[in-house]
Formats: structure tokens, C-alpha cells, sequence
């Protein structure tokens, strides 16, 4: 389904360490913005199960809805948000996007080497229990615009890939890596 691009890394979890300060930023920023998409949307499922149950449990003790689908509806909303954990991941999204942050706050102010940034970087990176490769995708174009990189290697997502990218997994996708001069 998609594109096949130049190789840029191999799946998240085995990610070679980046060589440079420059590597180091962008792979920071490009999980710094995947976190908080993540966050963002587990968040919102969670919010939006609680915002239905509470409605529809108002419905029901007004007796504007006492039907017994309503009551289905009901404990259907909080079994999806206790079976699913969207506060947690939301939480756990938080806790990468923080040490993420922290870390390329660390290597900007020349605390530690850029070395030390990939080996604590990798850490941090295999943390993350599932990665949505679209959302990843949209996010290295992202870092790509925010650092002023070179954007004929954007990632093109299919309509597809953009309207599912946070129920998905899709395919691994491979970003193209600018040739180094």
C-alpha cells in the first residue's frame, strides 16, 4: 500500500545511533512530536468515553433515555476506556515526550555529547510499546519543515494512511535520507 523510500533507519527499535548533533535534534524533535500525537489522541478517546458515559448516564437517571441500548452503550464506553488504558498511554506518551525534551534540552546546552544523546535516545525509543508508521511518517515531515531540512524527501501518506494513522499500524515505512556532501 504506499510508497517505498530509501532506507533511512530499520523498525524504531533498532534504530543505528546517529553520529551527529544534527541526527540527534531531528530524531529527538521527530519523537518529541510523535509522543504528544499520541498523547493527544489517547487523550481525546479517553475524554470522549468519559464525556459519553456521563451524558448518557444523565439521559438515563433523567429518563429522557431509559432504554436499555443506552445502558449498553453506557458500560460499553467505560469497558473501552479500562480494557484500552487511553489515560495510561496518554500518560506514557507524556513521560516520552518529557524525556525526550529533556534530553534534546541536554544536548543543546552541551551537557552531554551527541554519543551519549544516541545511546540515551535509544532507550527512550524502545519504550514506546506499538508505533503507528503513519503517524511517524507525518511526523519526520514535520521535524523536516521545523529544522528546515531538505523537503524533497518528504513522506507522501495516502488519504488512507492520514484517516487511519492512529488506529493502524500500517507497514514499517522507510524515509529517504538526504545524501551528505
Amino acid at each position: 500500500m504506499g510508497q517505498t523510500y530509501p532506507a533511512r533507519n530499520t523498525p524504531k527499535t533498532a534504530t543505528t545511533a546517529s553520529t551527529t548533533a544534527q541526527e540527534i535534534i531531528f530524531d529527538l524533535t521527530l519523537q518529541e512530536r510523535y509522543a504528544l500525537r499520541r498523547r493527544d489522541h489517547y487523550r481525546w478517546l479517553h475524554q470522549t468515553a468519559m464525556f459519553l458515559i456521563i451524558l448518557m448516564g444523565a439521559a438515563v437517571a433523567t429518563d429522557i433515555a431509559a432504554h436499555p441500548a443506552i445502558a449498553l452503550l453506557i458500560a460499553g464506553c467505560g469497558i473501552a476506556d479500562v480494557v484500552f488504558r487511553w489515560s495510561d498511554k496518554a500518560c506514557h506518551q507524556n513521560m516520552l515526550y518529557q524525556r525526550s525534551a529533556e534530553l534534546l534540552t541536554r544536548l543543546n546546552n552541551h551537557e552531554i555529547t551527541p554519543e551519549q544523546a544516541g545511546t540515551q535516545y535509544k532507550q527512550i525509543e524502545t519504550t514506546d510499546e506499538k508505533i503507528y508508521w503513519a503517524v511517524e511518517a507525518d511526523c519526520y515531515n514535520e521535524a523536516t519543515h521545523a529544522l528546515g531540512r531538505d523537503t524533497r524527501y518528504l513522506v507522501k501518506l495516502t488519504p488512507w494512511q492520514k484517516i487511519t494513522m492512529h488506529w493502524l499500524s500500517h507497514a514499517a515505512t522507510h524515509f529517504p535520507q538526504p545524501e551528505r556532501e
